[in-house]
């Protein structure tokens, strides 16, 4: 047994990191924890008892020396991070030494001991690269601070959003984004593309003057049905081919779909492997794309130009065709090549169009101020860009963008008549409203385009755009109630067919509630909006309204006693906590939540927490309400660390006496009672009515009558007795010192009630023996006895009773 005993011993000074321990050092260190504030860093050394010790430093070593003491063999070696980069320990016969490395040299090293508590506080003010880079001048302002950027404040929605000072203005500045993307008028080589197959000769040689004559027109329904004929009365099997493939065109031209679609597959079949069924294959793709299907007519189209090769006719038309489906299915690099590779002659038809698709590649690349540039130049050249949906959409936009809107206005009402009868007609004429409402000029025409808008497209994307502004500015105006702009805004965040317009109402229904002061829905829609809307445009604005309102939801929720409420509230917003975003006091109504719901340990992090997140000068008022939330959560040993930093700091804090009460208390409830009493006695120790009763207290429980009874029959402390349950405790203390005359009258006030009533019922019996009463005394124990419920003193009065019983006869 002896041998297994000295192996585990020697096993623990192998582990431990403070070795050679000394059996026979007259202190022991017990404990070592360490805190953390922002510029200042503290290391508790606990032991039975306080030794003596020495402090040095040494750049960035700091050495603490304790005299004849030995670590207890398990206590953990100290961790270190960013401030604290090493930690050394090593125990010699008389004495251990603590060395400390820190990353900068710290500025101020000091030491205070509590005898009474036996701890030992180490306070480093910490070094950075500052008082590193000037020692002098640190050393000259008692230390300097590297001032904190407001780096949260840079990144807080509050200052990023535009609108957070002024959201009133959000309902008639913002706009939600809005894309009008038609398709092109896509290219295809002049007509008729049979021309291109052999043998070479006059077009007027198979086709008519006349049929020319319409189709330079765009009259293609008449051109397909001269065709028709044309086919019929042809003999030469040759020139039929390239009319019914010149047939087919006209058609596809003419936007037929079914009969052009048969018969160009049919001539694909015919005649594989030809130049008549690429041709036809041009003709199916340009059909394809202009059908909606431009991705796979993409592809089709480049591996038919591939495989046709140096053999490929309309050398730059056809790749301009390309361009523009690689364009449109959004493979910008592919576009750029094409148009980068055709050569056509300058001012021609072609010319012009190459320069729009660049300018139209210059807009989906996002350099909407080159595209700009570019459209107007063209603009000034050519009507082709009134033509093109696409291109023409894509000009109106950058105008607008540009915020030059008359000329938007007047570029969208061109694209409302292009798109007549077809998709996004009622998106360019709402964009055309917009931009009437933002000229001056037209502002009130613009209010009677959002209600014809309303009436002409109903429930569409536009016509939902036009109500909800029509809406915004009726509110903006006040010519609305809030109530009525919620049940629109309400509408459409529940049942928007657009993802945008969903955000964008939920959004305004938050808004309209914070205006009018209904900060609780409000919160909780922006909250809506922040887990529905994962990539929405208006998170930063739902984050700053958040962020304004949360403070007062969560007070008003406490105020109410609605604690749960609060505190799950604060948890789903952690992250705006953990940023900074939010007003540290807001956490002191959490800490209070938390004490309300019991729940000391959250508490206790709470405030621990802000002493992390809180500047210097607000930090005073932290340390009461955390010390009282950790004893409630039995934190004894950090409160004697938290009081003695207390103290250290604000030696004349206003909270000094009940930070000393609470650390006093702490003492008494760990079981070191003696240690109480010498925090309490000491000479700079202030004088509370409370410390005095826990004296008292501790006077009494340890038997000391005569200090008890001096310490509870102060007038002050008196008054308590009876509020804290020490009533019996004076009395009982007067009775053992044997001053009966005071004692009885305090036993006379207990005698009636429950707490302690039966022991004073029992020492009132003990005083009439005392003065020879033997038969009061005896019908006192004898009623005690019959009546009493306690078992220790129903039993001790049965027993007095019987000897006094005996005596008398």
């Amino acid at each position: 047994m002896t041998i297994r005993s000295l192996i585990l011993f020697l096993l623990l000074l192998a582990v431990n990191p403070f070795t050679e321990a000394s059996v026979w050092a007259a202190s022991v260190l017990k404990a070592i924890n360490r805190s953390d504030e922002s510029t200042y860093w503290q290391l508790y050394l606990h032991f039975d008892q306080l030794p003596g010790f020495q402090l040095s430093t040494n750049g960035r070593r700091v050495d603490v020396e304790l005299l004849d003491t030995t670590p207890d063999p398990f206590l953990p070696s100290l961790a270190v991070d960013d401030k604290m980069i090493k930690a050394t320990s090593n125990t010699l016969k008389t004495k251990t030494i603590l060395s400390l490395y820190f990353r900068y040299p710290p500025q101020k090293v000091t030491a205070e001991s509590n005898k009474e508590t036996a701890m030992l506080l180490l306070d480093v003010l910490l070094g950075n690269q500052l008082s590193a880079s000037y020692p002098e001048l640190s050393t000259k302002l008692q230390g300097v601070s590297v001032v904190k950027r407001a780096g949260g404040d840079a990144l807080n929605p509050v200052n990023i959003s535009p609108y957070a000072n002024n959201w009133p203005s959000f309902f008639t500045d913002y706009e939600a984004p809005l894309s009008i993307k038609p398709p092109p008028a896509f290219h295809l080589p002049p007509f008729p593309l049979a021309s291109a197959l052999a043998p070479d000769g006059p077009l007027t040689a198979w086709l008519p003057e006349e049929i020319q004559t319409l189709a330079s027109n765009g009259k293609w329904n008449q051109v397909s049905q001269l065709l028709r004929e044309q086919v019929a009365l042809q003999p030469d099997e040759r020139l039929k081919e390239r009319l019914v493939l010149t047939y087919a065109e006209a058609l596809v031209r003419a936007e037929v779909y079914r009969e052009p679609y048969f018969l160009l597959q049919r001539i694909m079949i015919q005649y594989p492997d030809s130049l008549l069924a690429d041709l036809a294959h041009v003709l199916l793709i340009y059909q394809q794309a202009t059908r909606g299907d431009q991705i796979n007519a993409y592809y089709e189209l480049d591996g038919l130009l591939k495989k046709m090769g140096q053999k490929a006719p309309f050398t730059d038309s056809l790749p301009l065709l390309l361009a523009e489906l690689a364009l449109v299915a959004g493979r910008t690099v592919d576009a750029e090549k094409q148009l980068a590779g055709m050569h056509p002659a300058q001012d021609t038809p072609l010319w012009f169009l190459r320069l729009m698709r660049q300018a139209d590649l210059l807009y989906v690349t996002n350099e909407k101020v080159k595209a700009l540039t570019a459209y107007l130049n063209l603009a000034a050249r050519t009507p082709m860009l009134a033509a093109d949906p696409m291109s023409l959409a894509f000009f109106s936009d950058c105008l607008y963008a540009a915020k030059r809107f008359p000329e938007a206005a007047k570029r969208y009402m061109l694209l409302a008549d292009l798109l007549n009868n077809r998709p996004d007609q009622d998106m360019a004429l709402f964009r055309a409203a917009m931009a009437h409402l933002r000229t001056p000029a037209t502002e009130k025409k613009a209010r009677i385009d959002f209600q014809q808008i309303q009436d002409a497209f109903g429930q569409s994307e536009g016509g939902v755009r036009a109500l909800i502004k029509q809406t915004d500015l009726d509110f903006a105006a006040k010519r609305i109630p809030p109530q009525e702009a919620l049940s629109v805004y309400g509408k459409y965040a529940a049942a928007g067919d657009a993802i945008a317009l969903r955000e964008e109402a939920l959004f305004k229904q938050a808004l309209v509630n914070a205006l009018s002061e209904e900060h609780a829905p409000s919160v909780s829609q922006c909250m809506e909006l922040l887990r529905g809307f994962q990539s929405g445009n208006l998170r930063t604005e739902a984050t700053a309204l958040l962020i304004q309102q949360l403070p007062s939801v969560i007070q008003q929720l406490v105020k109410e006693g609605e604690y749960i409420k609060a505190l799950v509230l604060a948890k789903q917003n952690k992250k705006i906590f953990a940023r900074g975003w939010l007003d540290p006091n807001l956490l002191f109504d959490l800490a209070r939540a938390y004490e309300h719901l019991d729940m000391a340990d959250q508490a206790a992090q709470t405030y621990q927490y802000l002493f992390e997140v809180t500047d210097e000068g607000h930090k005073e008022k932290i340390y009461l309400p955390l010390l009282q939330s950790l004893f409630a959560a039995g934190g004894y040993l950090q409160i004697q660390e938290y009081a003695d930093r207390y103290h250290l700091r604000y030696p004349n804090g206003p909270n000094r006496a009940p930070v000393l009460l609470i650390k006093a208390r702490a003492l008494y409830a760990s079981g070191q009672a003696d240690k109480a009493i010498k925090v309490m006695t000491a000479a700079n120790s202030p004088r509370l009515p409370e410390l005095e009763l826990l004296k008292g207290r501790i006077f009494f429980e340890s038997g000391q009558w005569r200090k008890a009874i001096e310490t509870l029959e102060q007038p002050d402390v008196r008054r308590m007795l009876a509020q804290h349950s020490m009533l019996l405790a004076l009395a009982e203390a007067y009775f053992q010192d044997g001053k009966d005359e005071q004692a009885a009258p305090l036993f006379q006030q207990l005698a009636s009630g429950e707490n302690g009533g039966e022991q004073a019922r029992y020492r009132l019996a003990q005083i009439e023996a005392k003065k020879e009463n033997k038969q009061q005394a005896l019908n006192l124990f004898k009623e005690l006895a019959e009546k009493g419920k306690d078992p220790l003193w129903t039993k001790l009065a049965r027993e007095a009773a019987a000897i006094l019983d005996m005596q008398q006869r």
